[in-house]
């Protein structure tokens, strides 16, 4: 299981020039691609793409592919027209306002500093596009490494709130059997306090708390919160993007905990619940950063 969150980098050179390559994520619900890429290197994009969309499956990427030439490499010298003309007419209007011979020598020329411009030519693809895809797989074994060490450690801190959760879940379990006697108990009480003949054999007192009984039976919602659990332990161990799975996993407990607290009208059980619901929302947190 691995975060959304991640961080990858590497760099080489190939061809007089040097690559570097920066690839970061955040969250995000979706698969996201903010790619910039050198110019020259437009015709690796498709590659590239397919490279990231393999190792991220949700999140919000960026990624930066950079190059610069060495030192000495991938320059060539061009002669500054403009600046040699201008150098002339300024060497022959000098040498006639002080009756020198006007004769100018290329030589002269150049040693005028910044008639020669050094440019670049831009890196060749079919050239560096080999070097540039093992960087990326470098990069991105970088950046899943770090994803991989994230996840893990939510998976251990998802797994605590399991266990919390689960302890809650004892809790009603085990308070469960004792709802419909005590609202029988209770039901007597406040017939005797109001005064009323209380005849245990009366069909409607049986009825009513018989009525009770089917309604506030959880057994159902306990054996499928011990199913989603276990299904969420299996999600944790997987090396599959998992965080959608394990979403929907959390709406279906909270609604099981919700059903739970509704239909037991209870305050021991009530109590459990918001307990178990509190961590749940915490695992839900976490679950946002999975991929």
């Amino acid at each position: 299981m691995k975060s959304m969150t991640g961080f990858g980098r590497s760099t080489g050179s190939a061809d007089d020039w040097q690559i570097e390559i920066e690839i970061s994520s955040v969250n995000r619900k979706q698969f996201d691609l903010q790619l910039s890429l050198a110019p020259a290197l437009q015709p690796l994009e498709a590659a590239i793409r397919a490279k990231v969309a393999e190792a991220a499956s949700r999140g919000r990427v960026q990624m930066r592919i950079s190059t610069t030439t060495t030192p000495g490499g991938g320059l060539g010298s061009r002669l500054d027209q403009a600046v040699a003309e201008t150098a002339l007419a300024e060497l022959r209007a000098f040498a006639v306002s002080h009756g020198l011979s006007d004769t100018v020598e290329v030589g002269d020329l150049l040693r005028i500093p910044g008639i020669w411009s050094q440019e670049s030519s831009p890196p060749d693809p079919e050239t560096i596009g080999n070097t540039v895809l093992v960087l990326l797989d470098e990069a991105l074994a970088d950046f899943s490494a770090m994803q991989q060490a994230e996840g893990d450690h939510l998976a251990s801190d998802m797994r605590e709130r399991l266990a919390l959760l689960d302890g809650a879940t004892s809790q009603i379990r085990e308070r469960a059997p004792h709802i419909a006697p005590t609202y029988r108990e209770a039901l007597l009480t406040r017939l005797e306090e109001a005064g009323l003949p209380v005849d245990l054999t009366d069909d409607r007192i049986v009825r009513e708390i018989g009525l009770f009984a089917d309604r506030s039976d959880i057994t159902e919602e306990l054996a499928r919160l011990v199913s989603h659990r276990d299904q969420f332990l299996n999600y944790l161990e997987s090396g599959e993007p998992v965080g959608r799975s394990l979403d929907f996993l959390c709406q279906e407990i909270n609604r099981e905990l919700n059903t739970i607290g509704s239909k037991a009208n209870d305050a021991i059980i009530a109590k459990e619940v918001v307990i178990a619901k509190t961590e749940l929302e915490k695992i839900r947190e976490q679950v946002q950063n999975i991929q």
